[in-house]
């Protein structure tokens, strides 16, 4: 699903420490640092936001094959995440 329009990508701030094995801040640090930057409560914790996550995985499977990856946004004073299907890896074109 493309971004709408006027939606920006969160920075990818996180908090020291933070990272994923590549050095990059992991998706839940920059949903969280996105919500605190507006003055929102993060109100889920690592483990929920994984759970979460996968479930939405498993939901987006049939529509976007087995390589989903998502992007944390900001618009209109929201947050949200984006999912994108990784094409170019999971073979489907």
């Amino acid at each position: 699903m493309p971004a709408a329009e006027g939606a920006k990508p969160a920075a990818n701030a996180g908090a020291p420490g933070a990272v994923d094995a590549q050095g990059a801040p992991t998706l839940y640090d920059r949903y969280a640092a996105a919500k605190r930057a507006l003055g929102l409560a993060v109100g889920v914790d690592r483990e929920a936001f994984e759970a979460q996550l996968q479930a939405q995985r498993e939901r987006l499977r049939p529509k976007l094959g087995d390589d989903v990856s998502f992007e944390v946004l900001v618009e209109d004073g929201k947050v949200r995440l984006a999912a994108r299907a990784n094409r170019a890896r999971s073979g489907r074109e």
